[in-house]
Parts: structure tokens; sequence; C-alpha cells
């Protein structure tokens, strides 16, 4: 339960239902950049909180633009992980020979290139 008092104010904001589950979510960790009132967003903000307090691997897709990394800077900081480095990969952008290694990182001679060790993002 939300025990912060102040409401936002935001002349889009219809519903004073809304407003503290908004103004509420905001006072977590994770909330202060994800301003939305939706029926959508408001079910994805539920679910960002409910998926943080488990250990869940969560995959997280959408277009573009769409506040992806929003979401899951929001799950870590709801997590029992804050305290660990959030770790973002744009995995689109790795060619899919190497993403084993961008990721886990090689040893030297492991493939045609590699000259020397290399630690991954997620070791």
């Amino acid at each position: 339960m939300c025990t912060n008092a102040g409401l936002i104010d935001h002349p889009n904001i219809q519903s004073l239902e809304v407003a503290r589950e908004i103004d509420c979510f905001a006072a977590d960790p994770g909330g202060p950049e994800i301003i939305g009132a939706s029926p959508t967003l408001r079910r994805i903000l539920r679910d960002v909180k409910t998926v943080a307090a488990t250990d869940a691997a969560v995959l997280i897709l959408g277009e573009t633009g769409t506040g992806k990394e929003l979401i899951a800077r929001a799950i870590h900081n709801l997590s029992t992980r804050r305290q660990h480095a959030l770790v973002r990969a744009d995995c689109a952008s790795i060619p899919s020979g190497l993403l084993e290694s961008e990721l886990f990182g090689h040893e030297r001679g492991a493939f045609t290139g590699a000259v020397t060790r290399n630690i991954g993002r997620l070791s």
C-alpha cells in the first residue's frame, strides 16, 4: 500500500484513483521516469511490481521507443538485485555469431580474430 500523501498535479489525469496509483508508483525507486494513465500502462506497472518481487527471468518486447529500457530499469530498481549493476545490451545491434561472446566473453584463440581474452558483459 502506498503511504505517499501527495498527489501529482497533471491536467491529463482525470481520475483521482489513477493519479494516486501513478503517484504511488513514482514514490518507488523505479517509477519517476514512467508517466502515463492509460489502463494498459497501469496494468504494466502492476506487472512490474509483481515480477520485481520474484527471481523470474523477464523478456520485454516492443517497438523502438516504447520504453522497454524504462520498464527493465523499473523492474531492476524494485527488485532485490537493485544493489547490483543493471547490464543493458542492444542485442539487435550485435551480430548473431558474436552474441554469446559479447554477453559471456571468450578466451584467446576461441575463434578466428580472438587474439585476447575478453570478459563478457554478464561475467
